[in-house]
Formats: C-alpha cells, sequence, structure tokens
C-alpha cells in the first residue's frame, strides 16, 4: 500500500485555496462590520438625542415588557449617555414626583 502522492499534493493545494477563500471572507467581514461601527459613530456624533427622545424610548421598553434593568444599558448602548446619567435618567422616569422635571 503506497500513499499516492500526487492525490496527496491535490488535496492539500485544495484545502489551501480553500483556506485562502475563508481568510478573504472574514476579511470582506470584518471591512464591513468596521465600515458599520464607524457609520454608527458618525451617526451618534451628529445626534443629540434630548429627554424626551430618550423618555419615549424608556416608554417603548415599558410597553412591551423588558424588565427594568434593560433601560439604563438601553440609554447607554443606544444614545452613548453615560453610565450615572442614565441611571439617574431612569430613576427620575420612574420616580416623577421626586425630581422637578414635568414627564410627557
Amino acid at each position: 500500500m503506497g500513499l499516492d502522492l500526487e492525490y496527496f499534493e491535490k488535496r492539500v493545494r485544495s484545502l489551501e485555496a480553500a483556506l485562502h477563500r475563508l481568510q478573504a471572507d472574514l476579511e470582506d467581514a470584518h471591512r464591513i462590520a468596521g465600515g458599520i461601527v464607524s457609520e454608527y459613530k458618525t451617526w451618534r456624533q451628529n445626534e443629540t438625542p434630548t429627554r424626551e427622545l430618550m423618555y419615549r424610548r424608556l416608554d417603548e421598553l415599558k410597553e412591551i415588557g423588558r424588565p427594568r434593568c434593560v433601560f439604563a444599558k438601553t440609554l447607554i448602548f443606544e444614545y452613548g449617555v453615560s453610565r450615572t446619567k442614565a441611571y439617574q435618567m431612569v430613576r427620575d422616569y420612574l420616580h416623577p414626583a421626586t425630581t422637578h422635571i414635568a414627564m410627557p
């Protein structure tokens, strides 16, 4: 039983080609993801969300039944609000009587 060297070389070249295609696909996916992140950052820099917009988003979360622990995280991730400000806004949203801000 001898080793068919030609078959083995053909399989190695085939695997190398597949690896090359996979690497090209990964590079494309990385480039596309980088573009999406870049567009999002540009949008975030140009967009200044108002307090009312954020309160409306909290209303949406409340209506669809999201737990309270998601509220501040949503403000942080979607609007770029600092953690301290996000928790303060959620507290103001949930307990409007303790703040001087009128709720919409």
